[in-house]
């Protein structure tokens, strides 16, 4: 868990691990796109920090997120739906600093209303993976929803 005070807007957020969160670089870098969406994985110390024990008390000052993509992100096509989002098979450590706010992501199949789901501010989902060093998606379903598999 940890604490970042947005001056800016006057916001206090708690992040916790496994957030959805809203990303985008400093106010100044910013060149105008949308903010990027991730899932939070883990909270780092300094890349300074000692390692062991005396590492541990340090404050976070990064982490390591599981990134969402806008479908325009990775193809020409045109999707109408603002909301709906690819997960990724990608990972990165940014600053904490560039963490901007909390959001929802749910897979579809996990939402009984969509229309309700996308009229609630900050909500979005997504029903397919999109693997960014092969440039592929594919379709996420659930486990319980697999027949031909006897382990599961």
């Amino acid at each position: 868990m940890t604490y970042r005070h947005d001056n800016k807007h006057s916001k206090c957020f708690m992040f916790f691990f496994s957030d959805h969160v809203y990303c985008s670089p400093s106010w100044e870098a910013r060149d105008g796109t949308p903010y990027s969406i991730a899932r939070i994985m883990e909270f780092l110390p300094p890349e300074d920090a000692p390692k062991g024990p005396e590492g541990k008390n340090y404050l976070y000052t990064r982490v390591r997120l599981a990134w969402y993509y806008r479908p325009s992100d990775v193809s020409d096509r045109t999707v109408a739906d603002s909301r709906l989002l690819l997960a990724a098979i990608y990972s990165e450590v940014c600053d904490i600093n560039q963490l901007r706010g909390k959001c929802y992501v749910v897979h579809r199949d996990k939402i009984s209303d969509l229309s309700s789901w996308k009229k609630r501010s900050d909500r979005f989902y997504f029903n397919r993976l999109f693997d960014p060093y092969i440039k592929k998606e594919f379709e996420v379903i659930q486990s319980t929803d697999v027949r031909n598999c006897e382990y599961l």
